[in-house]
């Protein structure tokens, strides 16, 4: 063996030893997030960052992704803008590196656990980090470099669908209608009104009939443009779990394997892990409602997230299932092999294996700071001065308002940003240039 493989499977050794660890402290920050203490999630974060990557080495950090794009989520809801850009792009490079195959990865995931392996994000999470990529340098008025970003999220897209389609046909858990949106939006602000139609077309398809404008606009020199997105509550997180039928196939196994004259392994009764969505009770999305010049109107879901991440994770549960029931023959076969050279030395490796058994763990890492919907709403204006209200209402019918002026010229494209992280931390984003005497 040569001395590369045993650093790399020394590293895949340290990779474990630190799971717990990692896992404790991205709740640590997610708490302090969701409590609205931004500065001090960011503190946290960048600590971590700095430990795990110095210099932003994200190849040397398995959790890059996930690290980069939790703090770059944390300083757009800042409105640190500017570190967030820096965040998003150092994430997307990381999802591009990470992507490539990796046979240490590979080997490490069968022989230990899936979570041994750097994680290059799901496929939801690699196209919202172009979209949300987009909204931060929306929020800065850079809308050419949003539009290339919002394009190359469409051809993540039909790349993943393409992907499928062998298998499952017409199954749409990579459609991303947010992200077909927005690309539709800018399209029509370059005045690319045919590719617009074909997408806002597709966004009707995905989600039914939207209460939001889908029409392309004739005038559009003579209007500015209104798009308030609202990020409302959070993202459900994965937990361990035990594939239900994992047992049974483990005393089917052994049944089998008694058939032989092979003695049970009681390491086969541990199961095989996967990962499982939890969603707590005051993660979920809250009412909101806009105000504009006096006339209320709610914002409406574009995309639920969390359907979305249920979705891709039961679309990929049978290969992490197939890999998990790979890692638990192979250990199988570690048992019946010492049993055979010595029924006290049989003993001793499954007494070993079953705590290795016990202790594997699914993968649970995932882009935490993700909400639990995304809601919109677009409005097409005539020049001058607008008054906004936003209200929010939270549990026990408490609510949050915020009123706010903003000046639009012709041609315009204003972005509101609302971010429900939790009951009674709501944060709005409004870029400063519409703002009124700004």
């Amino acid at each position: 063996m040569t001395s590369r493989s045993l650093r790399n499977i020394t590293l895949i050794l340290l990779s474990l030893t630190t799971a717990c660890s990692s896992a404790h402290r991205q709740q640590e920050v997610i708490s302090t997030y969701q409590q609205g203490y931004l500065a001090p999630a960011d503190e946290l974060l960048s600590e971590q960052i700095a430990h795990e990557m110095p210099q932003n080495a994200y190849w040397k950090s398995k959790n890059a992704v996930t690290l980069l794009l939790d703090r770059a989520t944390i300083r757009f809801t800042e409105g640190d803008t500017s570190h967030a850009i820096q965040d998003y792009d150092l994430a997307l490079q990381a999802l591009d590196y990470y992507g490539q195959d990796s046979t240490i990865d590979t080997a490490g995931q069968l022989l230990f656990e899936d979570g041994c392996g750097a994680y290059c994000g799901s496929n939801l999470e690699q196209i919202l980090a172009r979209v949300y990529f987009a909204l931060t340098l929306l929020h800065q008025g850079d809308e050419n470099n949003a539009c290339a970003l919002l394009r190359q999220a469409e051809e993540l897209q039909q790349r993943f669908q393409q992907s499928i389609q062998p298998y499952l046909k017409d199954h749409f858990c990579n459609d991303n209608a947010l992200a077909k949106y927005l690309l539709a939006l800018l399209l029509e602000y370059q005045d690319d009104t045919s590719n617009a139609a074909i997408l806002y077309q597709q966004v009707q398809e995905l989600n039914g009939i939207l209460p939001v404008d889908l029409n392309l606009c004739t005038e559009a020199e003579k209007h500015a443009t209104l798009v308030i997105i609202c990020h409302n509550g959070n993202v459900p997180f994965k937990i361990s779990d035990t594939c239900p039928a994992s047992i049974a196939s483990a005393l089917a196994l052994e049944m089998i394997l008694a058939s032989q004259d092979i003695r049970p392994a009681y390491s086969s009764f541990t199961g095989i892990p996967v990962p499982a969505l939890c969603q707590q009770w005051p993660s979920c999305p809250l009412p909101t409602t806009i105000s504009l010049d006096g006339v209320c109107t709610p914002l409406s879901p574009i995309l639920d997230v969390a359907a979305a991440a249920y979705n891709e994770l039961e679309y990929k549960k049978p290969l992490i299932v197939a890999r998990g029931v790979a890692r638990f023959l192979l250990r199988r076969t570690a048992v019946a092999f010492a049993e055979g050279q010595d029924p006290c030395l049989g003993a001793l490796v499954d007494f070993g294996i079953f705590i290795a058994n016990a202790s594997t763990k699914a993968d649970t890492r995932s882009w935490r700071t993700l909400p639990s919907s995304i809601d919109l709403i677009r409005y097409r204006l005539a020049p001058g001065l607008h008054n906004i209200g936003i209200a929010v209402t939270g549990y026990g019918n408490n609510r949050y308002e915020e009123q706010c002026c903003i000046v639009l010229k012709a041609h315009d494209l204003c972005v509101i940003n609302i971010f429900n992280i939790h009951p009674h931390v709501t944060i709005n984003l409004i870029p400063t240039r519409f703002l009124k005497g700004e």
